[in-house]
């Protein structure tokens, strides 16, 4: 196995890993809209069915929101890992095979690849607009920072698709 193989191998990787980190970013985004909108009550504790414990709904949102935050930040760094290795395909051809791997970020089909890579952050926008809509006590400096952590590192995987990778550099 000669130093391309393994590259072309590397950026596999990082392809698939980006399409984890996607969908995470997409299954926590869509709980925090049904948490956002489950009716309000008593505050009884939210039963989490793989782990069997009863936690309140403050800790569930909290923990949706650091696990969507991280896997914005992971899907951004993973997208950069896969230029960078896909830079160094030499061969034209084999970067092209290899950027073909299916996945939403690596798509021939350019819609495809932006809705896929932003639809975890429109979800969000969504959660953020019900949430403001339900609270109590509005602060802004809170949803700002959401905002700039929850959605911005998936505006920043959507700049890195919106050329594909078998692009070549100018």
């Amino acid at each position: 196995m000669d130093a391309q193989d393994i590259l072309v191998e590397h950026l596999r990787e990082a392809l698939r890993q980006l399409q984890r980190y996607l969908a995470a970013g997409l299954a926590t985004a869509l709980s925090l809209v049904l948490l956002a909108l489950a009716p309000a009550g008593p505050k009884a504790p939210i039963t989490v069915p793989v782990i069997s414990i009863a936690a309140d709904p403050y800790l569930v949102k909290n923990l949706l929101l650091a696990v969507y935050i991280g896997a914005g930040f992971l899907c951004y760094s993973t997208v950069l890992d896969a230029r960078k290795i896909a830079v160094r395909i030499t061969d034209k051809n084999i970067r092209a095979a290899a950027a073909s791997f299916p996945t939403v970020a690596s798509s021939a089909d350019r819609g495809l690849r932006l809705t896929g890579t932003l639809s975890p952050a429109i979800i969000f926008i969504i959660f953020l607009a019900i949430d403001l809509y339900f609270a109590q006590a509005r602060s802004f400096e809170k949803y700002f920072a959401l905002v700039i952590f929850g959605v911005m590192p998936y505006v920043g995987v959507v700049y890195e698709v919106s050329r594909p990778l078998d692009a070549d550099v100018a």
